[in-house]
């Protein structure tokens, strides 16, 4: 027989104190690392320590190395492998009643799971928060310009459409012509700082030109805009113009007619129903002489 369990030889006679040394019990071909087993209900055998790596595993009623262990006989019953922590046990193993593969906190299989591995569908269910150590979440589709929209059941990687779009790099862009009165806030003019010293030429405003939007220069709007008005007839007893107050630069000021009419009479003339009158005294003819000035 091989790997039995024998005596050395010491000869046609034994001592005793040879019968009880230790080195004279010893195994056919015994080596470190050696492990003993029963190989019949009468005979200790020796197994040959195994590779690295390698897992000892009970093979019918002899135990030997594997590289893959299998754990559990095929029956229906729950498996699993506790770990006995400092603080804190877990376990993880397979809740046969579910078919599932669990690992959890705890020694009681099913109980405060972590991740639950479905055995039908394979998928996995979390129980808490999920942390990625790393940057890159990595997905079946990883379309370049896709984002994760829920849609009350779950989320899906689906590509930005509508008014803006969205690059990879996370850059988005506004569509052209796509923003609208709607999209706008009531505030978004009396939300501004309001400009209190005075307008220049050079300032922009934005107009809608039949219903295109384009801009215009303070400067241009200044020579145009009375050119727009129409034509009417003076009533000279409440009608008033504008002028420029203190200066070329000045303020803008609105006036009625006959008191700016009143106000330039020399001497010799009088205003009367915005009409200037010139004296008789004050012409070499004999007679008034009326006029009228219009703005």
């Amino acid at each position: 027989m091989a790997n039995e369990l024998k005596h050395t030889s010491v000869g046609s006679a034994m001592t005793q104190s040879e019968f009880e040394g230790v080195g004279l019990h010893v195994f056919d071909s015994q080596a470190t690392g050696d492990i003993v087993y029963a190989s019949s209900g009468t005979q200790l055998s020796r197994l040959a320590k195994g590779e690295e790596n390698t897992f000892l595993q009970m093979s019918g009623t002899i135990p030997e190395w594997v590289v893959s262990p299998t754990i559990g006989d095929g029956d229906q019953e729950d498996i699993q492998i506790n770990y006995d922590g400092n603080a804190v046990d877990f376990h993880m193993g397979i809740d046969d009643s579910a078919d599932d593969f669990i690992i959890g906190t705890g020694t009681t299989m099913g109980s405060n799971p972590a991740i639950t591995v479905d055995g039908s569908t394979r998928n996995v269910t979390i129980a808490t928060d999920l942390t990625i150590g790393g940057d890159d979440l990595f997905m079946a589709t990883n379309t370049s310009g896709h984002v994760l929209v829920a849609d009350g059941t779950n989320y899906n990687p689906v590509a930005v459409s509508g008014d803006v779009t969205i690059a990879s790099n996370g850059a988005v862009t506004i569509g052209s012509g796509v923003v609208e009165h709607g999209m706008l806030a009531d505030d978004i003019v009396s939300g501004q700082a309001e400009i209190t010293s005075g307008l220049a030429s050079a300032d922009e405003m934005m107009y809608s030109d039949g219903g295109v939007i384009k801009r215009i220069g303070v400067d241009v709007l200044a020579t145009k805009l009375l050119g727009l008005a129409s034509a009417g007839t003076v009533a000279q007893a409440s009608d008033h113009m504008l002028f420029l107050d203190n200066g070329a630069t000045g303020d803008v000021i609105v006036e009625s007619i006959d008191d700016f009419l009143s106000a330039i009479a020399g001497s010799g003339i009088s205003v009367s129903s915005s009409q200037l009158t010139a004296s008789s005294s004050g012409v070499s003819v004999g007679k008034a002489i009326a006029f009228s000035i219009v703005f």
